[in-house]
């Protein structure tokens, strides 16, 4: 997937006030600490030792602990979704769109991982426990990663790729909580074919439930039933 290039990272710093990138230079900062650490789990302290900054600036910048937490998971969810989306719209098919979230873990698992894996599920976990701010954050960006799941199966619909009687919003949730499990499990237990298992059932299900089957001939019958 295509990157932003030196020139363009030097432009647009060079766009930035002196402001603005002492902003964003504690937002690149603390926004691996969160998605390691968690809220709970990073302080102040440990954002001015990865900035070099004073607690005076970093307050200076941001309201309070929850804005710069925000911030930071808002860095680190657009680094995944900005390339997903980027993929989604270049599919033309209903099943090219919805592998690209699969395919995007599998094939970059590695680099997620290391940055502490899934910002949606790392946040949901903390968030859950009484948060209100991150938490309606996280359940905004669940809602938009399963609006364009629906999306993608209605597309497939649509086009005659699926199934005319699918519940479009049902498989999205069903791929969703597929792939954030094949996710938690991999990156709990450090073993990453829990996310390839997940992965291909993800492919499974598109090909044996959702995607029209083709005739296979008049004399013919299925030689691979679909399984319940």
């Amino acid at each position: 997937m295509k990157g932003i290039n030196q020139s363009e990272t030097t432009n647009y710093a060079f766009c930035m006030s002196k402001a603005d990138q002492t902003r964003q230079k504690i937002i690149e900062k603390a926004a691996p600490l969160f998605n390691k650490q968690g809220y709970a789990g990073t302080s102040v302290q440990d954002v001015m030792e990865a900035t070099g900054l004073s607690k005076g600036c970093i307050y200076g910048n941001f309201a309070d602990k929850d804005a710069l937490a925000l911030a930071a998971f808002e860095h680190n969810w657009y680094n995944i979704s900005s390339r997903v989306r980027e993929e989604w719209h270049r599919q033309s098919t209903g099943m090219g769109k919805l592998m690209v979230f699969a395919n995007f873990y599998r094939n970059n698992y590695p680099a997620v991982f290391a940055q502490g894996g899934c910002p949606v599920l790392n946040l949901s976990t903390e968030a859950d426990d009484g948060n209100v701010v991150l938490r309606e954050k996280v359940v905004h960006v669940m809602h938009d990663v399963l609006e364009l799941l629906e999306m993608s199966i209605v597309w497939g619909k649509k086009s005659g790729e699926f199934k005319p009687g699918i519940e479009a919003r049902k498989y999205a949730g069903i791929l969703f909580a597929l792939t954030e499990g094949g996710i938690l499990l991999a990156k709990t237990l450090g073993e990453p074919a829990y996310l390839f298992h997940a992965v291909d059932q993800f492919e499974y299900i598109i090909r044996h439930e959702l995607v029209v089957k083709k005739p296979i001939g008049k004399n013919n019958t299925k030689q691979n039933p679909e399984r319940d």
